[in-house]
């Protein structure tokens, strides 16, 4: 239980999350079942507000890690694929393998109770 004025932090990825993003898009196009739901700062903390909490404060925070396309394509027929069926997700992809770097970005919601 919180105590009052306690503070309670809240983490997910972020809707700008690379990794989740590929993972959300790709998966599905392959005909894989997705169950990667990621909601929007302003539901969160509108979610957050009805638990009873006075959001203080929302931060983002972002840093790069090593890009791994076998994480998201196995074959060269799935990439074909995107870049028929997406082709501004195959570009994301292209400018990640290119970089060699995937954009990742966590949000933090911070309420007081």
């Amino acid at each position: 239980m919180l105590q009052e004025k306690g503070f309670f932090l809240f983490s997910d990825y972020s809707l700008n999350d690379e990794h989740w993003k590929f993972k959300r898009n790709i998966s599905s196009l392959m005909g894989e079942r997705c169950n990667i739901f990621i909601k929007k700062d302003a539901s969160l903390s509108d979610e957050m507000s009805k638990a009873g909490f006075k959001v203080q404060e929302t931060k983002h925070v972002q840093f790069s890690t090593l890009f791994k396309l076998e994480r998201y394509l196995r074959s060269k027929a799935e990439m074909e694929r995107l870049k028929i069926n997406n082709p501004e997700l195959w570009k994301d992809v292209q400018m990640c393998i290119k970089n060699k770097k995937l954009s990742r970005e966590f949000i933090f919601i911070i309420g007081v109770k």
